[in-house]
């Protein structure tokens, strides 16, 4: 998932190309990037992600909320995304936003 932050052709668009043979392009990393799971506590039918424009307010950093129905202990409901001027910086920077994301059930 993190190079949906740190280069210019994300796995998705990669995983596409070579898939229908199409050529790859020079890859550009942007910066040194990281990324943060969002994990649900509980188990719950009823979504609700709150703080999440507050983790967004960060610089360099993005959330992705998967948009799954419904959540149990431990199970991936988002990732968190930064880039940084170095790896641990954008690793702070990921972990503190993706555990400012709360799931409210």
């Amino acid at each position: 998932m993190v190079t949906l932050i740190s280069q210019n052709l994300n796995e998705f668009e990669l995983h596409l190309r070579a898939i229908l043979g199409l050529p790859i392009p020079k890859l550009e990393v942007f910066a040194p990037s990281a990324s943060a799971v969002i994990l649900a506590s509980q188990h719950s039918a009823k979504i609700v992600f709150a703080n999440v424009a507050e983790a967004l307010n960060v610089e360099d950093v993005d959330i992705k909320l998967f948009g799954k129905p419904d959540s149990r202990p431990y199970r991936r409901m988002g990732v968190a995304l930064a880039k940084g001027k170095t790896t641990a910086d954008a690793r702070a920077k990921a972990t503190a936003a993706a555990n400012t994301v709360v799931i409210v059930s």
